[in-house]
């Protein structure tokens, strides 16, 4: 199964069972290939990103104590695909075609 159905249930959304292309966050399995992955994308004509790091990872916040696993695994493993409202649903499937293609495994979460 190809497209955005072919990614399903590793496309994150906060809502269950609803294929929007709006929807933008994979999680990659193994952390060594998440770069791999954005390369393969960016040849496939994908523009993905990294956007976030855990707060207690920041230099000013790194004598905050305990350790936030879940923030951590976000970090870590998150990579977030084009989305907004200017994408239509063959956009989607290209894009999720492109993650397919990619070979790196995805986690759903």
């Amino acid at each position: 199964m190809g497209g955005i159905q072919g990614l399903g249930k590793t496309l994150w959304s906060p809502f269950k069972d609803y294929p929007a292309p709006m929807h933008n966050v994979v999680f990659v399995k193994n952390v060594d290939q998440r770069w791999v992955f954005l390369e393969k994308l960016g040849r496939a004509g994908v523009e993905a990103r990294i956007q976030y790091a855990v707060l207690n990872r920041h230099p000013a916040y790194r004598h905050v104590p305990g350790r936030f696993p879940g923030a951590d695994y976000w970090s870590d493993h998150a990579v977030y695909l084009p989305y907004g409202p200017h994408l239509n649903m063959d956009d989607a499937d290209r894009i999720a075609d492109a993650v397919l293609a990619s070979g790196v495994e995805l986690e759903a979460v």
